[in-house]
């Protein structure tokens, strides 16, 4: 009987992922993280401006400001992610613990600010899921290859 629900199981569960939508990887010579993000733009001109910079950059649920190039714009409180190198470009504030943004059309190096309370760590994912780095309260980074990290989160325990 247990060996039925188990098989039972198993071809419910194999109908479900035979159901879920593939991601078609771009060509030779492309890495699967730039395949991956270059799915999201929605026209092939957005999508081979955004090839190998952050210009396209976003942040699910972040909203963007125009940085001051100093990294002195970071607000109290705050990881801060930089499109440029030397925190140029957009900036995207970050507030709410132990919350995974989602990266998208992060394709080359950025900078990150880390101005949270003494114990907020900043924390960076891989496509995987896993910690790939992380940021200590009151550090800054002027350039960061923002290609392998797909998930960010701010002041995490």
């Amino acid at each position: 009987m247990a060996f039925r629900k188990a098989a039972a199981l198993m071809i419910a569960a194999t109908a479900v992922v035979a159901s879920l939508p593939t991601i078609a990887f771009a060509s030779a010579g492309t890495t699967a993280n730039e395949a991956v993000r270059s799915t999201f733009p929605t026209n092939t001109a957005q999508a081979s401006s955004c090839s190998g910079n952050n210009s396209c950059a976003s942040i699910s649920g972040v909203t963007s400001h125009t940085a001051a190039g100093t990294g002195n714009d970071c607000p109290h409180y705050a990881l801060c992610m930089y499109t440029g190198k030397s925190y140029t470009g957009k900036r995207f504030d970050m507030y709410s613990c132990n919350v995974r943004w989602s990266m998208y059309n992060w394709n080359g190096y950025g900078s990150a600010v880390n101005n949270e309370s003494p114990a907020g760590y900043g924390f960076w994912f891989d496509q995987d899921g896993l910690q790939y780095a992380y940021i200590a309260p009151g550090w800054k980074y002027d350039s960061v290859d923002y290609v392998p990290i797909y998930t960010v989160m701010a002041c995490a325990s």
